[in-house]
């Protein structure tokens, strides 16, 4: 299975409920991706945040905010400046 796979079973997990599930799959699926994806890293920081573990969010909302995607960036940095406060 994919890096798209895991992250599309984690987006599944998220919308269950389940975010230690959701977290799992996109921890997967950042790993087996070939090159950086800031929309997983924006995901897992997102979930990250939502399961309280502070410091993991920001990291993984670190990686996103440096994107060239303007949207994932902005709201990357929206959540940094929410977990940095």
């Amino acid at each position: 299975m994919g890096s798209e796979a895991h992250a599309a079973l984690g987006l599944i997990a998220y919308k269950q409920g389940d975010i230690r599930k959701a977290i799992q799959e996109f921890e997967r699926a950042v790993k087996m991706n070939p090159s950086p994806d800031p929309a997983q890293d924006y995901r897992l920081g997102v979930l990250y945040q939502a399961a309280g573990n502070k410091v993991k969010a920001i990291q993984e909302l670190r990686l996103a905010a440096n994107s060239k995607d303007t949207a994932i960036r902005t709201r990357a940095q929206r959540e940094l400046k929410t977990l940095q406060h």
